[in-house]
């Protein structure tokens, strides 16, 4: 035996039990110890050998790497004996003729437990030992060991595949169950069960589709997967989406070249799928700018999911850029929301999903695409409920003349009779050279609700002048809280705004270090319920039924 027998064996053998070790670890409480190749003694007998080698003692490394071997195939064949003993256990399983709270904690171990035995115990052993053969012509005991391993490994690649048929038949069984269930028979029982036990959650979400949305003359089933990706503007978001919805953040490489230019990359087959894709179109604090880069990220995206043969691609946008320059205000000026606009449309996006659109009609600019504007005013109606004791003393204030059907809609929610609007007057974009209250503030609590807060130059005027009219204290509320500087300065110096609410469609962890006055509320869920009506060909007016 030569020293080539001993590279193979640290440059390949060793890493695979370094990720045995830790792959044991992490799912003994499915299987047990029963399910796994001893990957620590074998480490243990690797280390004997070297140091037999080290010490120049021959004779005992034959005995040694014949040790090896021998163990290996006790391993493997005790594998062997656990992987049947399962199949037939399965085929017992109490979920084909009933559903027990602990059967889906069951199926999802069993499940989990199978992915990693596959990756690991035998492809690896298969692969491994295929190697050997190449490396060690000159061994004969070698390659004989080496040659009947890699058939125990084949055995057990069968065993693995009946196993997971099983698994499958149980799967289809349980959704046959649940569709004989009624709505809330079969909620209450998922309830339960992950209550019970959190590693269920997987498999009770692939459940859900059945319990919460059956087929009827308003639903319709489909057979594609749903899937999410995201860009780099807002990747927190997309990731809360994704545990709401109890899936997977999808894994994309989205970086840029040395000289700048936006390299996209899908590491997962994506065709025949429903690909949403969370991406907010906005600069960071450092680069305003990369607004810009932000858009052409998402047009890439697009490009790049149609390219990959996604059966619908559906770009969730929370905050859209350019949505301001939604009309010629003067001469010799684009039309910037509608240049956008088709840009998305000539990339290939199936539907567009915003939320608190600067201007409704920018929807128009989408042709016969269908673009879904949410609606965030019910997380600021929670909010205000459970901040505000008496409604009585409030009144809705909209801060300019195109807002005022925003809050008349807010002022239903809250059940609030008193609703203002601010009239003003601009010189410039970002500049008001007047204003003035058309409604009575002396008294109240006045709301501020907007779409966005930019530079906070309109909010503070508008802050100080309801508290020279006499208001008592002044919230705001907006959906988009861009605050480009110097909006948190501005905020934080004017004595008449006391909180100042925004959605997290934007990043805001900077700047809630910078204002403490701010405070951040999710559209996580709301953009989760909604990805999931469309996935399921679902109507999305029950999520406003209150708001329209």
């Amino acid at each position: 035996i030569n020293a080539e027998f001993f590279f193979f064996f640290f440059s390949v053998f060793f890493p695979a039990m370094k990720f045995g070790h830790r792959l044991l670890s992490e799912i003994n409480h499915a299987w047990g110890m029963s399910a796994y190749i001893s990957y620590i003694q074998l480490k243990h007998l690797i280390k004997r050998i070297t140091k037999a080698r080290a010490e120049l003692v021959p004779p005992q490394e034959p005995a040694l790497v014949e040790e090896y071997f021998t163990f290996l195939e006790k391993e493997i064949e005790k594998a062997s004996v656990f992987l049947k003993e399962r199949v037939s256990e399965l085929r017992k399983h109490p979920g084909y003729h009933a559903i027990d709270e602990t059967a889906l904690v069951t199926l999802y171990c069993e499940t989990k437990a199978l992915e990693h035995y596959r990756v690991l115990n035998s492809m690896s052993i298969f692969n491994l030992n295929k190697k050997i053969q190449k490396q060690s012509k000159d061994w004969p005991a070698t390659i004989e060991r080496s040659t009947h391993i890699t058939e125990q490994a084949k055995q057990n690649i069968l065993y693995t595949t009946e196993l997971s048929d099983s698994l499958d038949s149980l799967v289809e069984t349980y959704a046959q169950r649940f569709s004989t269930y009624s709505t809330d028979e079969a909620r209450n029982l998922l309830e339960k069960i992950w209550k019970k036990d959190q590693r269920a959650l997987p498999r009770v979400s692939s459940l859900q589709d059945s319990v919460f949305f059956r087929k009827s003359p308003l639903t319709q089933e489909n057979k594609y997967r749903l899937r999410v990706i995201t860009g780099t503007s807002n990747q927190l978001l997309a990731q809360e989406v994704c545990e709401v919805l109890h899936i997977d953040l999808e894994d994309a490489t989205v970086g840029t070249f040395a000289n700048g230019e936006i390299n996209i990359k899908l590491h997962n087959n994506v065709r025949g799928d429903d690909v949403f894709i969370v991406h907010t179109t906005i600069g960071t604090k450092e680069h305003p700018q990369d607004v810009n880069k932000a858009c052409m990220e998402l047009l890439l995206l697009i490009h790049t999911l149609r390219l990959s043969s996604a059966k619908r691609i559906t770009a969730v946008v929370p905050y859209m850029a350019y949505s301001r320059q939604d009309r010629k205000t003067e001469a010799r000026v684009p039309i910037s929301a509608s240049a956008f606009a088709q840009m998305l449309l000539v990339m290939g996006v199936d539907r567009v999903m915003t939320v608190d659109l600067h201007c409704g009609q920018i929807q128009g600019f989408f042709g016969n695409t269908p673009v879904d504007n949410l609606y965030s005013s019910k997380e600021f109606v929670k909010y205000c409920k459970d901040t505000i004791q008496d409604m009585s003393n409030v009144c809705i204030v909209s801060p300019d003349a195109g807002g005022v059907e925003r809050a008349r809609l807010l002022a239903d929610e809250l059940q609030v009779h008193n609703v203002v609007t601010i009239l003003k007057r601009r010189v410039a974009a970002n500049q008001v050279d007047s204003m003035q209250i058309v409604g009575e503030v002396k008294g109240y609590v006045c709301i501020i609700i907007d779409d966005m807060i930019d530079t906070a130059g309109t909010l503070v005027k508008a802050a100080n002048l309801l508290e020279e009219h006499g208001c008592v204290s002044v919230i705001a509320c907006a959906a988009h809280g861009i605050l480009t500087a110097p909006a948190l300065e501005r905020i934080n110096n004017c004595n008449a705004l006391t909180k100042v609410l925004v959605t997290d469609s934007v990043p805001q962890s900077d700047h809630l270090a910078g204002c403490h006055k701010l405070h951040v509320l999710t559209i996580a869920p709301l953009l989760a319920e909604a990805i999931l009506r469309i996935h399921q060909e679902s109507s999305l007016s029950e999520l406003f039924k209150h708001s329209r």
